[in-house]
């Protein structure tokens, strides 16, 4: 894949970002940032698991999902990971029936 090389520099500022809307819970604005990095670096799994939390407490299941499969393929062997999966599909049920009400 063609990745965009983006400085160091913009690197950290990307994840201060993203981690600072996440402290204080502003996940919408957390995964704007977090898209920037999943689509311009290459393929890390803490990237992807960071976007997956935030989806998951927007309450978008399947995009989290996604995101924490895509961990797994980078990190296999994160037993944590196969757990917040596990929770998202858990949780799903009960956040589509909410919707749907």
């Amino acid at each position: 894949m063609g990745f965009k090389r983006i400085s160091d520099q913009d690197l950290k500022y990307l994840i201060e970002k993203a981690e600072s809307y996440i402290d204080v819970r502003d996940f919408g604005q957390a995964l704007k940032y977090y898209d920037q990095l999943v689509g311009n670096i290459p393929p890390h799994p803490h990237f992807f698991k960071r976007r997956a939390f935030c989806y998951r407490l927007l309450g978008n299941m399947d995009k989290a999902i996604a995101d924490y499969n895509e961990a797994l393929k980078l990190d296999p062997d994160d037993g944590v990971t196969y757990w917040e999966r596990g929770a998202c599909y858990n949780d799903k049920p009960f956040i589509e029936k909410n919707i749907d009400e």
